[in-house]
């Protein structure tokens, strides 16, 4: 069992997003819970999950002669590769991406502009912190102004069948991602900072009343800080019990 012995809170963005919406404090507080346990044990992560549907979308996003038959076409390899596919984990990721592929499919056209130029350089480990807690940004996609090198925007992709965005919670998602550019010394533009959710399908840009956002993040953060400190030995400590009875 991979242990990660730290204390601070780590979230994704758009957990953080959901969770600054959410009415329902069991919500909130699983929402931690789950946090906490990916955190401390690297297996109860599923980062390979929607890989291969975000890989298609992504090149969809980046080659301005691409079409909506590309995405079906890719969605339909997926399957194919999933009917021969021996494990059972891989061939429900496999099939899990081409559901995803195919719910993006109906907004797909919407999310491009042709204002800017889509890059595949990513920023796999891009965070920012707000308190104790440091939001995992990681943007799928950088948006370049055309004829330059300046990044104006960027592009997240959220895929759960599970657990959709809302539209507050994507437009908390899209203040984050902008937030995010232009600590780092970008130039972010509003309307290039867009969160996508595949299975909604919906998406969202950066809004003007991104203050108020940005401050419902920040009492987010204060408030996952606080259910993290409580939680975390308790959870650590059963996780090592269940691994010994494992063992």
């Amino acid at each position: 069992m991979n242990m990660v012995q730290r204390k601070a809170p780590v979230f994704p963005m758009c957990k953080v997003a959901e969770y600054s919406v959410s009415a329902s404090s069991t919500r909130r507080r699983s929402l931690v819970r789950a946090q906490i346990k990916q955190v401390l044990d690297d297996s109860e992560k599923r980062r390979w999950w929607y890989v291969e549907a975000k890989t298609e979308i992504r090149k969809y996003l980046r080659l301005p002669l691409s079409t909506r038959r590309d995405l079906t076409a890719g969605a339909n390899r997926l399957r194919d590769s999933a009917a021969s596919e021996a494990k059972k984990s891989k061939q429900d990721s496999l099939l899990g991406s081409a559901r995803a592929i195919e719910a993006f499919a109906p907004i797909a056209d919407s999310v491009r502009s042709d204002k800017v130029i889509a890059s595949a350089g990513q920023r796999e480990g891009a965070r920012i912190q707000r308190g104790n807690v440091q939001i995992v940004v990681a943007p799928d996609l950088l948006l370049l102004e055309r004829g330059t090198e300046r990044v104006v925007g960027a592009i997240k992709l959220h895929a759960s069948q599970e657990f959709k965005l809302s539209g507050e919670a994507l437009l908390n998602a899209s203040s984050i991602l902008y937030t995010y550019l232009g600590e780092h010394g970008d130039h972010p533009v509003k309307a290039h900072c867009k969160v996508v959710d595949l299975f909604a399908p919906a998406c969202e840009a950066a809004p003007a009343s991104l203050k108020r956002r940005m401050q419902a993040v920040e009492a987010a953060c204060q408030e996952i800080e606080g259910w993290w400190d409580a939680m975390y030995d308790e959870i650590r400590l059963e996780m090592e019990a269940k691994h010994r009875r494992a063992e």
